[in-house]
Protein backbone atom coordinates (compact mmCIF):
# COMPACT_ATOMS: atom_id res chain seq x y z
CA UNK A 1 0.00 0.00 0.00
CA UNK A 2 1.52 3.56 -1.23
CA UNK A 3 1.40 6.32 1.82
CA UNK A 4 1.13 9.51 0.64
CA UNK A 5 3.59 11.94 2.08
CA UNK A 6 2.86 16.06 2.89
CA UNK A 7 6.20 17.71 3.03
CA UNK A 8 5.84 21.41 3.87
CA UNK A 9 9.01 22.72 2.87
CA UNK A 10 8.35 26.31 4.52
CA UNK A 11 8.47 24.81 7.85
CA UNK A 12 11.14 24.99 10.06
CA UNK A 13 11.90 21.90 12.58
CA UNK A 14 13.95 20.77 15.27
CA UNK A 15 15.47 18.05 15.39
CA UNK A 16 16.56 15.69 18.45
CA UNK A 17 16.77 12.52 20.02
CA UNK A 18 13.58 10.80 21.47
CA UNK A 19 14.31 11.70 25.12
CA UNK A 20 14.71 15.70 23.84
CA UNK A 21 18.60 15.64 24.38
CA UNK A 22 21.03 16.79 21.44
CA UNK A 23 18.43 19.49 20.06
CA UNK A 24 19.50 20.92 17.03
CA UNK A 25 16.96 24.52 15.25
CA UNK A 26 15.69 25.44 13.34
CA UNK A 27 16.17 23.01 10.75
CA UNK A 28 14.48 23.17 7.67
CA UNK A 29 14.28 20.25 4.65
CA UNK A 30 15.13 22.26 0.86
CA UNK A 31 14.53 21.07 -2.01
CA UNK A 32 17.09 19.36 -3.58
CA UNK A 33 17.90 17.02 -0.57
CA UNK A 34 19.91 19.71 0.77
CA UNK A 35 18.76 20.02 4.87
CA UNK A 36 19.57 23.63 6.04
CA UNK A 37 20.69 24.57 9.77
CA UNK A 38 22.18 21.21 10.18
CA UNK A 39 24.84 19.01 8.93
CA UNK A 40 26.69 16.02 10.30
CA UNK A 41 28.29 12.97 8.40
CA UNK A 42 24.91 10.91 9.36
CA UNK A 43 22.54 14.05 8.37
CA UNK A 44 24.24 15.33 5.23
CA UNK A 45 21.10 15.50 2.83
CA UNK A 46 17.56 13.82 2.76
CA UNK A 47 15.18 12.02 -0.05
CA UNK A 48 12.56 9.79 0.67
CA UNK A 49 13.02 5.95 0.04
CA UNK A 50 9.61 4.30 0.02
CA UNK A 51 7.38 6.86 1.18
CA UNK A 52 9.53 7.39 3.81
CA UNK A 53 11.37 10.68 4.59
CA UNK A 54 14.99 9.32 4.76
CA UNK A 55 18.53 10.88 6.14
CA UNK A 56 21.15 10.36 4.17
CA UNK A 57 25.14 10.48 5.06
CA UNK A 58 27.67 12.47 2.62
CA UNK A 59 28.22 9.57 0.76
CA UNK A 60 24.43 9.12 -0.04
CA UNK A 61 24.36 6.12 2.35
CA UNK A 62 20.70 6.10 4.35
CA UNK A 63 21.75 6.65 8.50
CA UNK A 64 17.94 7.29 9.30
CA UNK A 65 14.59 6.20 7.67
CA UNK A 66 11.12 7.85 9.73
CA UNK A 67 8.84 4.77 9.08
CA UNK A 68 6.74 6.58 11.58
CA UNK A 69 4.68 9.58 11.63
CA UNK A 70 2.22 11.33 14.49
CA UNK A 71 1.22 14.02 16.06
CA UNK A 72 1.44 14.76 19.39
CA UNK A 73 0.41 18.18 21.61
CA UNK A 74 -0.46 19.69 18.00
CA UNK A 75 3.29 18.72 16.51
CA UNK A 76 4.30 16.55 14.11
CA UNK A 77 6.83 13.88 15.05
CA UNK A 78 9.06 11.11 13.01
CA UNK A 79 10.15 8.26 14.80
CA UNK A 80 12.96 6.24 12.92
CA UNK A 81 12.90 2.54 12.39
CA UNK A 82 16.74 1.84 11.31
Amino acid sequence: MAVDIYLDLEKYFTFSRDDGSYSQSPIKLLEGGKIYGYKSKNEASWTIIDNCIAFLDFNGTPTTIFKQMSIIDGKKHMQEAI
